[in-house]
């Protein structure tokens, strides 16, 4: 089940735009993540997909068919809240059925199709509990059920798992990457958190102030992104802004060699795992751009985040892994080579970046 949605705008106010000129086309089977800042425009834009709210002009499509004016039960959607949204008098079988019931279904396909569903949630067994008795967890895995139900084409999660604590969160999230691959639903969720955005979902629409900002797979969202907020928002980065002067960019203590004319106002931006350190000791070699000292590491399980403060005040973060900080602790003296940046104009506009390049200190 395909979804288009063609130059979407939403309007609460005459001056302001929930949703402004908003297109993209989600493929038969996909998982898409809406992210995005709040009010960002995310959950508006999925609300208009369900039904549950009109655009103020534009166009959505559900397999080729215009869905403006048709209600929410009878576009195939299914939608999981962020609050669940249980009945909560209703126990667990109950709440399942409950669509199925409004279908009219007999009593036999709901009785099979509850349990097929309670075993595809692991929730077999307790059919007969209420909400109140359920964990975080297992309440999302219910509204879940409920959704999937009524056999909709198109599946909608609003932060589905904003309400729950890390650990199962995680748990969940795999889980319903999982189900998605299984029964080969197309999906949509809507969520703030970067790293279940790029952990679950084929392709990640970037969502900034109303806007689309970028459409891609989480690595070309996060190694290539197309705008300076896209870049500054996905993952971990370090930025500055400076002047080109005769083919150079300096940005604090570092200078880039760029393909830009002079006078231009660029914004750099570059991973911590771009960033190499290494410790400061003899003669200072073409691979080190600059020098300066670690001031504090962070614990990540995996690896350490180092802030490094360079010459003038500016401070970096770098990747470092665990054997790493043997050899360089807080104090220590640093070499730090840049090794991949990302340029933007003054537009925040993604430029070119094969020749932008770290070349040494000011």
């Amino acid at each position: 089940m395909s979804i288009e949605v063609r130059q979407v705008v939403r309007r609460f106010t005459a001056e302001t735009a929930a949703l402004n000129d908003v297109t993209f086309r989600v493929e038969e089977g996909e998982l898409i993540g809406f992210l995005g800042p709040s009010g960002s425009g995310k959950t508006t834009l999925l609300r208009l997909i369900a039904g549950l709210d009109q655009p103020t002009s534009g166009e959505i499509r559900i397999r080729g068919q215009v869905v403006n004016q048709v209600p929410p039960q009878r576009r195939g959607v299914g939608v999981v809240f962020q609050n669940y949204a249980l009945f909560r008098h209703m126990t667990v079988f109950d709440n399942i059925a409950f669509g199925l019931r409004v279908q009219k279904r007999d009593k036999a396909f709901i009785r099979e199709r509850v349990h097929t569903l309670l075993e595809l949630v692991r929730l077999s067994g307790l059919e007969s509990r209420y909400p109140h008795q359920l964990s975080g967890g297992q309440a999302q895995r219910v509204a879940l059920a409920r959704a999937l139900a009524p056999e909709p084409s198109v599946l909608l999660l609003d932060e589905p798992f904003a309400a729950i604590d890390t650990k199962i969160r995680r748990e969940l999230r795999k889980w319903v990457r999982k189900i998605h691959d299984e029964i080969g639903i197309t999906s949509i969720f809507v969520t703030h958190d970067q790293e279940e955005a790029l952990e679950i979902a084929d392709r990640v629409l970037v969502m900034n102030q109303g806007r689309l900002e970028q459409l891609g797979t989480p690595e070309e969202v996060y190694h290539q992104p197309k705008s300076l907020f896209v870049a500054n928002f996905v993952g971990e980065a370090n930025h500055g802004q400076g002047t080109v002067e005769r083919g150079k960019l300096v940005v604090g203590p570092l200078m880039f060699s760029v393909d830009q004319a002079d006078g231009a106002k660029l914004s750099v931006v570059f991973r911590p795992s771009d960033v190499q350190l290494s410790p400061v000791g003899g003669e200072r070699g073409n691979s080190v751009n600059a020098e300066g000292e670690i001031i504090h590491l962070t614990y990540k399980g995996t690896y350490y985040t180092a802030d490094v403060r360079l010459q003038g005040g500016m401070q970096i973060q770098a990747s470092l892994s665990p054997d790493q900080t043997a050899a360089l602790g807080v104090g220590s003296r640093v070499g730090i080579h840049v090794k991949r940046v990302l340029m933007f104009d003054s537009e925040g506009r993604a430029l070119p970046t094969e020749n932008a390049v770290a070349v040494g200190a000011v």
